[in-house]
């Protein structure tokens, strides 16, 4: 039977060789078949219509056995399944490509959604007042510098923070939010922050 070579994407190959070349996967199709669906009496699916490819994982992560890709015919499914373990879909679940059915099988990791990015994270400097580069002061309803930092982070434009104690503008504890970070002076009125984002 001449042996048909797929790759996860389109890529040049050598037939000859049987190898993909530019791929993250290297798989070899060595045959296809046909499972029809049948239903019982009620119309309940007893066996679902497939389309099965039959691949060996190529290259250094071979897996050192041939495994099933079962392509359902009544729903946009992939199932790779490793002989004797029938009932058993590799991955626990169906993918929704095959490209993710040959990458689960042949044990190469998805490289799925990027990670999220770092949550916000502040630095807080007590004893240090940042002078400057003001976009936004108000009063604090308690006195507390997590209340500014907090308010800080919630805002894009606010790279650092001042809290100043009450009674040193006015009775009330009071925060000033800062488009940059300004120079550094040591000063018992203040708590300091940067915003890491």
């Amino acid at each position: 039977m001449a042996h048909r070579f797929a790759c996860c994407r389109p890529a040049a190959y050598a037939l000859a060789l049987g190898v993909c070349l530019g791929s993250a996967l290297a798989y070899e199709v060595t045959d296809k078949r046909t499972q029809p669906g049948s239903r019982d009496q009620s119309g309940k699916i007893v066996v679902e219509g497939a389309l099965i490819s039959i691949v060996a994982c190529k290259g250094p992560r071979e897996n050192g056995g041939t495994f099933y890709i079962y392509q359902y015919t009544d729903r946009q499914a992939f199932r790779a399944i490793l002989p004797p373990d029938w009932g058993k879909a590799i991955g626990g679940k169906d993918f929704t490509a095959f490209d993710d059915a040959v990458a689960a099988a042949c044990g190469i990791p998805s490289a799925g959604p990027a990670p999220p990015a770092p949550m916000p994270s502040v630095s807080e400097e007590p004893g240090i007042d940042r002078p400057g580069q003001d976009y936004r002061d108000f009063d604090l309803p308690e006195p507390g510098a997590t209340h500014c930092a907090s308010a800080c982070l919630g805002e894009k434009t606010c790279r650092a923070f001042t809290y100043l104690k009450p009674g040193v503008e006015g009775p009330k504890a009071h925060c000033w939010l800062k488009t940059g970070v300004p120079d550094s002076v040591a000063s018992s009125c203040c708590i300091s922050g940067v915003v890491k984002r």
